[in-house]
């Protein structure tokens, strides 16, 4: 009767296992684990901040140290990330949406973001500059002044000054935070370059130490965790199966535990 018994378990227990391997439940393990990747990444929107050089930039110079050509790790000096700057894109997408070129672009022009330091084909090679980025975007602050990365365009960007009502043409930098997400990148639509430039937490003119004229600095920093919709989360499902696939086996020992 007891090995009867333990064979119904056992029957039980294993059908349990194939039941939840089904594809009916890996929606709900798919979004729990989109849901823990946006914590972890500190996708959740946020003020941005960019970064200025304290007058060690000029006009997006070209020029930079063996420190100013990192290319964006999570750690140095000791100092380590709060989270990934990989960025990317992923299925839905994560954090602060594309707000400029009708849901295109994030405010550095980049239609998704990337790890900052890291080169971009179109901008100048980014010089790191000093914590002295605060003087400039004080939001910065959220992340930590570690100082930024300043991506130096070769062409002036032109828009109309919304309240003067004037044509304008300035040299340009975009600016991303150390250690975080970037979204800098070569963007010479006219729509973006005016939306952009007329919005003050985006951008600013700048008179920077050895210059005659002001430039326009526009801050590129995005939240570790940021990603870009419409791509795939190939990976996280994944995961998904794989933690699914253990079910059986788990009942299976579980099962013959009991009988012995």
């Amino acid at each position: 009767m007891r090995l009867l018994q333990s064979i119904f378990y056992l029957i039980t227990l294993f059908t349990l296992g194939q039941a939840l391997a089904l594809p009916g439940s890996i929606n709900d393990i798919t979004e729990a684990s989109k849901q823990l990747f946006k914590r972890k990444g500190g996708g959740g929107g946020g003020g941005r901040g960019g970064g200025s050089s304290g007058g060690s930039s000029r006009g997006g110079s070209s020029s930079s140290s063996s420190s100013s050509s990192s290319s964006g790790s999570s750690s140095s000096g000791g100092r380590t990330s709060s989270g990934s700057s990989t960025g990317g894109s992923t299925r839905a997408g994560s954090g602060p949406t594309r707000g400029y070129g009708n849901g295109r672009y994030y405010g550095g022009g980049a239609a998704a973001p990337y790890s900052a330091g890291a080169t971009r084909g179109g901008l100048r090679t980014p010089v790191l500059l000093g914590a002295g980025a605060l003087l400039v975007f004080p939001a910065i602050a959220a992340y930590g002044a570690y100082g930024a990365y300043s991506y130096g365009y070769p062409y002036y960007w032109n828009y109309r000054n919304q309240t003067s009502g004037r044509n304008e043409s300035h040299p340009a930098q975009c600016w991303c935070a150390r250690y975080y997400s970037c979204s800098c990148d070569e963007n010479n639509q006219t729509e973006y370059q005016n939306n952009v430039a007329n919005n003050a937490s985006q951008a600013k003119l700048v008179r920077l130490e050895g210059d005659d004229n002001d430039t326009l600095v526009i801050d590129g920093t995005l939240p570790n965790g940021t990603t870009a919709p419409g791509g795939s989360d190939s990976g996280s499902m994944g995961s998904a199966l794989e933690m699914v696939g253990y079910w059986p086996m788990v009942a299976i020992a579980l099962a013959t535990a009991y009988v012995l």
